[in-house]
């Protein structure tokens, strides 16, 4: 027996059994656990006076669309270190084999860039606590 879970959505309503959502499918406009997103924050520690060369990427064309393959853009939040040292990324991941591609060097578009600029960096899995 096929169990359906109606889903509202802004202009129609779509109803999506569990083994698609088992999937980890995502269907626009759905929220992180259906979408099968994982909320993680990325702490970056940059070489000294790079800052302005890492956000120059992050905010060029192809910085977008690499980063695009990871995350959910509209929800990433960012903050800096006041000596623009450490970068701290909250990020809505679709995506953690393109993430850790993204980050280890080994993306051919991402990889120039992170030689220059990135020093060391971490990533954390954020769970709700209650």
């Amino acid at each position: 027996m096929e169990v359906l879970i109606p889903i509202k959505l802004k202009i129609y309503t779509q109803c999506i059994t569990p083994a698609r959502i088992s999937d980890r499918k995502c269907f626009f406009g759905l929220n992180s656990y259906i979408c099968g997103m994982k909320n993680m924050l990325v702490v970056a520690k940059l070489n000294e006076g790079s800052f302005e060369k890492f956000m120059g990427f992050m905010k060029s064309e192809e910085g977008i669309n690499e980063r695009r393959k990871v995350a959910d853009l509209t929800k990433t939040i960012g903050t800096v270190s006041p000596d623009k040292n450490v970068v701290m990324f909250k990020i809505s991941v679709h995506n953690e084999n393109a993430l850790n591609s993204f980050l280890d060097g080994s993306n051919p578009v991402s990889k120039p860039i992170w030689d220059e600029v990135l020093e060391s960096y971490e990533i954390f899995e954020i769970n709700k606590v209650s």
